[in-house]
């Protein structure tokens, strides 16, 4: 049996000899060139039936629709879990073997009903980075297909960034100060993973000991 949408390519019509269930969502077409799965609900829309004959192009069409709405339904399934970008939800897709032209009828779809939305994804995010820097949270979000005014948009202030800084500096030292060199550059590190740039972790430096502006 071939694959899940597999397309037979076939010069006479292709008779449907049997039809029988299969998955929860698709149905097992067996003709005289191999067997198929189908979407159910295609299967029902077209009136597929055993002795029915169909000529290529009637069942690309009837292909294309089965994989649009299974894969529109595998993104549902996905999306109900977690939320997610517009990209990784097409990625998603892509590694179960969908087609282009499913991928972005399935995004659209899912976009249009309003289960993936990379706005609110942004926000979401944002809201929950506590004690990650503007560059770490940047990055991520890049990876993840954020557009860069969306990025922008919900970035932290800089006000809001360094109270971060110094509370994970805080949280790091455990209620000490740095006493040494190497207690600061371990200090710097671990800020700089946070994602912190240079300047807002040499101000949190300066505001822990008291002083000005140091470098490391």
């Amino acid at each position: 049996m071939e694959g899940a949408f597999s397309t037979p390519f076939f010069h006479t019509a292709m008779v449907i000899l049997e039809i029988t269930s299969d998955k929860k969502d698709t149905v097992l077409v067996s003709t005289d060139q191999g067997s198929f799965r189908i979407n159910k609900d295609v299967c029902a829309s077209k009136r597929l039936r055993s002795g029915m004959e169909l000529e290529e192009e009637q069942w690309l069409r009837i292909v294309a629709e089965s994989d649009k709405k299974e894969a529109f339904l595998k993104g549902l399934q996905y999306v109900s879990r977690k939320k997610c970008s517009v990209r990784e939800l097409c990625e998603l897709l892509a590694r179960k073997g969908f087609c282009e032209e499913a991928i972005e009828s399935a995004a659209s779809k899912l976009a249009q009903y309003g289960y993936v939305d990379d706005r609110e994804y942004a926000r979401s995010y944002m809201a929950s980075s506590a004690g990650k820097g503007r560059l770490r949270t940047s990055f991520e979000l890049s990876r993840k297909g954020i557009s860069p005014e969306l990025i922008e948009e919900f970035s932290k202030s800089p006000e809001k960034e360094l109270g971060e800084c110094l509370a994970a500096a805080e949280r790091f030292l455990k209620g000490s100060a740095p006493q040494d060199a190497k207690a600061k550059q371990r200090l710097y590190r671990h800020l700089c993973y946070r994602g912190f740039d240079r300047e807002t972790i040499s101000q949190v430096l300066a505001a822990l000991k008291g002083e000005g502006t140091e470098e490391i």
